[in-house]
């Protein structure tokens, strides 16, 4: 199973994985149909399923573009709730739950779970990241992003697409000559930080691993990229995309 479109950070989320089969999953509304659809050559009419994270705007902002399309959407009753969307769009929709299995196209075998992140006034927000089971290619992919830490651990994973947001807000000077405050007290418990990223990977099971992809992470901190790389390169052992 392969990673064929991925665009994440504060301007918008959007990543979708194909099989071998070409059957496609999509995982946040972020990005505009327009733009998903020229990235990936025009072929959006195989994206069937969308799964959401979180109800924040930049995993959502275009959700009413995929529906109007008839794509079906999969999230949590609590996204839901935060989201204005029109009755009328209902048949399109599936609330699901964390930990509970989920079945796409008899082909991708998914299980939510629920990962630790806030709201802008420091109200907890639910998010889930998810475990994806290819049928066809015999793989298990997982996927987080937007959340402090993780609290699990997971066993035969062949790929991993995981957030790694920052190093330390004392790691960079920012355009403005300053630090903001607000903003980098809010990143520390709502975002992983490289550390977060290693302390995870350091208890899963890594042998079958043949990719890592490091993503959302903030444009404050693009110039430690490589520092990233290296770290978690350390850990896994396999190159480490970005």
């Amino acid at each position: 199973m392969r990673l064929i479109y991925s665009k994440t950070g504060s301007d918008g989320n959007c990543v979708i994985y194909e099989n071998s089969n070409g059957k496609r999953l999509m995982v946040d509304s972020g990005v505009s149909v327009s733009e998903v659809n020229k990235n990936i050559g025009f072929s959006m009419s195989k994206v069937k399923n969308i799964l959401i994270t979180h109800h924040h705007q930049d995993h959502t902002k275009y959700i009413l573009e995929y529906l109007e399309r008839g794509i079906h959407v999969l999230m949590g009753s609590q996204t839901r709730a935060y989201l204005d969307i029109p009755e009328k769009y209902n048949y399109y929709i599936t609330e699901i739950k964390p930990k509970e299995l989920i079945v796409l196209d008899n082909e991708f075998y998914i299980k939510p779970f629920e990962l630790p992140h806030i709201n802008v006034d420091g109200t907890p927000c639910f998010n889930l990241g998810y475990l994806i089971n290819s049928k066809t290619d015999k793989e298990k992919v997982l996927h987080c992003t937007d959340c402090q830490y993780i609290p699990y651990q997971f066993y035969g994973l062949d790929r991993i697409v995981i957030e790694c947001n920052f190093i330390s807000p004392q790691s960079y000077v920012s355009q403005q000559g300053y630090i903001n405050e607000f903003v980098e007290q809010r990143r520390l418990v709502s975002h992983m930080s490289l550390f977060a990223v290693e302390e995870f990977l350091k208890k899963q099971d890594l042998s079958k691993l043949k990719q890592i992809k490091l993503i959302h992470l903030s444009n404050d901190y693009s110039h430690c990229k490589d520092i990233m790389k290296a770290r978690v390169k350390k850990i896994v052992g396999i190159d480490v995309e970005i």
